[in-house]
């Protein structure tokens, strides 16, 4: 999500679900965005899960969530967070890099959660910038 985002209400954040993703990490970044619809009275937020195929993704936990839709169906949006967990780097195919690239070049607000960073890097978009994980 972006600080200061000023496109079309509610904010549309992905988050890209890769195989054995966190689900502590994810749950923890949708639910202050469910609690601040739910304070505000209003949709702020909407968001999607992506996956590389559209098909479930399961997490380290050995849950699997539905996904909304596929890598190849999303070509406009505001904020992305990378969710992953253990290994990420070994899902980075070249159809995902392209899309991550494609995403970075149109605007969109990259970020990761848990190891998402790594797979950012790996793609090479996080050349000269701050990165924080726990």
């Amino acid at each position: 999500m972006r600080l200061e985002y000023t496109g079309p209400m509610p904010e549309c954040i992905g988050f890209l679900l890769l195989p054995r993703f966190s689900m502590m990490a994810f749950f923890s970044a949708v639910e202050p965005l469910r609690i601040a619809n739910q304070i505000s009275g209003k949709q702020l937020f909407d968001w999607q899960m992506i996956s590389e195929d559209g098909k479930p993704v399961k997490a380290s936990n050995g849950m699997s969530l539905l996904a909304d839709k596929a890598i190849d169906a999303v070509h406009d949006l505001p904020s992305l967070a990378v969710c992953s967990g253990f290994d990420p780097e070994a899902y980075l195919s070249r159809p995902l890099m392209r899309w991550l690239h494609r995403l970075d070049a149109a605007g969109c607000a990259l970020g990761g959660l848990d190891t998402g960073c790594f797979l950012l890097a790996a793609a090479d978009l996080l050349k000269g910038e701050r990165v924080t994980l726990h």
